[in-house]
């Protein structure tokens, strides 16, 4: 291998900062919403679930277990095929309880904050593997191209330089709804990149180590022989584990979760994510054998391990970068993604419920109660809520999922006692009803109350009364004065 330490960390800044670069545009408005929120960005978006393992793992796995490696991509398109009746009913309680990660959803069902942080710490200890794996093939990857004795400060390098990226674009969010259009994009285009990548390793190697499918079955036929004598087809029992194993992938690991439930956009998305997901899985599993073959062709298995395969293909660095690109990207958008998940878990389930807030409440400006909507009345703006303290020590109040009348409010506390009284109870997100507020009050003081259909009051509306309005409120001064919006969205600061 010929290439240099310093062509190295070109070659992937200069990707990392394409990906930058994408997410800077979509932050600005300069990539429309049309785009962004397209079903086929947010399917890309799915495809974060093949990670550096499909790129080098499922390279080992078929030179072992021959065509065993396609439980790996079998498993979660068998989950996706099944999404009318088994994603779908999830994606509809996790958007009408606001539950943003797989720990709220599991501290939800037990009405315990405690199966919340154990699920917190289980997730945390399965993924640390899996994000070592992303380093430790980035490190073999720079040492196959460059031959250097230590590359691990390089990759340490772009370690810091995906961590930079993730906190950058992912502890921030531009809309209400909480959804990371920037980092969906980002994710949606590393995708893209690496099915991209796959591809073209593929067709390097049936048509230009192999003179085309003919020459290949010939191969197979004559030399190739001896090298599948030595792959051990999985038995039946081995190859139930493996799909059990990853079909169970796409609904616990916390990235997938997140990715396929808290950023997607509607039940819509989510059914058509239910084919086109499979058919990306196929396009990324179908050069795997290709490229294994090429290298056994070209003798690369003397010299590499088989995982890597790809980079004997040629002495080309153009054939060399694309395997190390294909690599970035996968690992990338997987180690931004797992933190993004696990910093929300571990926040809300385990910070939160170790340190719970106490003290008295800390008011909200009267500006962030009657923050005026981009296009709307200012009377029925929305809530921009803040954390706040002091659930603590207050009770819950059984009629939280309506706004009702109260006796007299502290002028300074307004805010705060009108939030508490129109955010749900124990919906895993907002303070009080979140993993912070499990921490400060009884697990099951009241049932669980999906919102409203529309988020209107069930009082009527007598005259003078407008929805948004408070008039005449005693523990606020003046005449009129703007209240709570007839909706009040889930906070995105407050989501996992």
């Amino acid at each position: 291998m010929n290439a240099s330490l310093a062509g190295m960390f070109a070659l992937g800044t200069g990707f990392l900062l394409v990906l930058f670069l994408c997410a800077l545009a979509v932050e600005r408005g300069l990539i429309g919403t049309r785009i962004t929120r397209h079903p086929l960005v947010y399917t890309l978006a799915l495809g974060v679930y093949a990670s550096a393992w499909a790129i080098y793992g499922s390279l080992e796995l078929a030179s072992t277990s021959g065509y065993g490696y396609l439980a790996y991509y079998l498993g979660v398109a068998g989950a996706f095929l099944l999404a009318p009746v088994l994603l779908v009913p999830i994606q509809r309680m996790t958007r009408t309880y606001q539950l943003a990660s797989l720990s709220d959803l599991f501290a939800f069902r037990f009405r315990s904050r405690w199966v919340g942080t154990l699920i917190t710490l289980i997730s945390l200890l399965a993924v640390l593997p899996l994000l070592a794996l992303q380093v430790q093939t980035m490190g073999d990857a720079i040492f196959l191209m460059t031959g250097a004795a230590s590359p691990s400060l390089l990759a340490l390098a772009f370690c810091a330089m995906i961590a930079l990226f993730a906190m950058l674009f992912g502890a921030r969010q531009g809309r209400v709804d909480g959804h990371h259009d920037s980092l969906l994009a980002v994710i949606a285009l590393s995708s893209l990149v690496k099915v991209v990548a796959m591809l073209g390793l593929g067709a390097f190697s049936l048509f230009v180590v192999f003179d085309g499918p003919a020459d290949l079955q010939t191969w197979l036929d004559g030399p190739g022989q001896a090298f599948q004598a030595d792959v051990i087809q999985p038995d039946p029992a081995h190859w139930r584990t493996l799909l059990l194993l990853f079909f169970a992938a796409a609904l616990l690991m916390p990235h997938i979760f997140h990715i396929t439930f808290t950023e997607t956009h509607s039940r819509h998305t989510l059914l058509q994510a239910s084919w086109a997901l499979p058919l990306f899985l196929l396009l990324m599993a179908l050069p795997v054998p290709l490229i294994l073959w090429a290298g056994q062709r070209l003798g690369a298995g003397d010299l590499l391990p088989s995982a890597y395969l790809a980079f004997g293909l040629s002495e080309s660095l153009w054939i060399q970068s694309l395997a190390f690109i294909a690599g970035l990207a996968a690992t990338s958008a997987t180690m931004v993604l797992i933190a993004l998940a696990l910093a929300g878990m571990i926040l809300n389930h385990v910070l939160l419920v170790a340190h719970p807030p106490r003290g008295p409440a800390e008011p909200l400006p009267l500006a962030a109660v009657a923050a005026p909507r981009p296009g709307g009345r200012r009377g029925a703006g929305r809530l921009a809520l803040l954390p706040h303290r002091g659930r603590a020590s207050r009770p819950h109040h059984p009629g939280a999922g309506r706004l009702r009348r109260h006796g007299p409010v502290p002028a300074g506390a307004a805010g705060p006692a009108l939030l508490a009284r129109r955010q749900p109870q124990g919906h895993g997100l907002g303070a009080g009803g979140g993993p912070a507020g499990m921490a400060a009050r009884p697990v099951g003081a009241a049932a669980h109350r999906p919102a409203r259909a529309g988020g209107h009051s069930s009082r009527p509306r007598g005259p003078g009364r407008r929805a948004g309005v408070v008039r005449d409120h005693p523990g606020l001064p003046g005449q009129q004065r703007p209240g709570l919006h007839p909706r009040l969205p889930g906070h995105p600061h407050l989501r996992g």
